[in-house]
């Protein structure tokens, strides 16, 4: 974990900085909810293809 916090640091990003938090907050409300449920969707039709139990018959 360290290293992952050193590494965002390296970035200049400083995850606990207010300034760095409002904008992410901002971009999270500026989410269309409908294209959210739109991918939401598209991962449940395709999830097929990364079940485990999914077998191609030959």
């Amino acid at each position: 974990m360290d290293e992952l916090v050193r590494k965002t640091r390296s970035a200049g990003l400083d995850t606990r900085d207010p300034e760095f938090r409002k904008l992410i907050a901002a971009q999270i409300a500026a989410l269309d909810p409908e294209d959210e449920a739109d991918a939401m969707r598209w991962i449940d039709a395709v999830s097929i293809f990364n079940d485990e139990e999914w077998i191609e018959e030959e």
